[in-house]
């Protein structure tokens, strides 16, 4: 009962909007690229190996850790494991919660992990995440 309440508050708080890309209102720095700018270069190369090209030429810090993740997703990259258990530490429920349902949905597992719980709850099954990350996420049987 209190995971379906959980779900459903979660699904209720990111319905509402689009979870925070922590971009700045600021106008980019020359040179800068913005998300919608990563969006576009992205969006030139149709070729798998040319899209994997292009995201690998677009500086880390230019990327959200969300964007990032998902791309590498896309691209069935398991180093998209790595930034979504990074994401299980963040401050920002709605990444907690998001990057905990794509680790459910590529591994299977969720090692009694709740997005919703204070950091200290979360804190033993993050730890469950990293140590399974460290020993199996090279091997397991992803689900694509």
């Amino acid at each position: 009962m209190n995971r379906f309440l959980t779900l459903a508050a979660a699904t209720a708080i990111i319905g509402c909007g689009r979870v925070s890309d922590y971009e700045s209102e600021r106008p980019p720095l020359a040179g800068e690229k913005r998300s919608s700018d990563v969006d576009e270069t992205l969006a030139e190369y149709d070729h798998a190996a040319e899209k994997s090209r292009a995201l690998s030429a677009i500086p880390e810090s230019r990327m959200t850790p969300w964007r990032r993740g998902s791309a590498l997703e896309a691209e069935r990259d398991r180093r998209c494991l790595d930034i979504y258990v990074g994401l299980l530490a963040s401050e920002d429920f709605g990444l907690r919660w998001r990057a905990l349902e794509q680790l459910r949905k590529l591994t299977g597992n969720d090692f009694d992990y709740f997005a919703s719980a204070t950091t200290g709850q979360r804190a033993p099954s993050t730890l469950r995440w990293k140590r399974w990350l460290e020993s199996d996420g090279s091997t397991h049987k992803l689900r694509w």
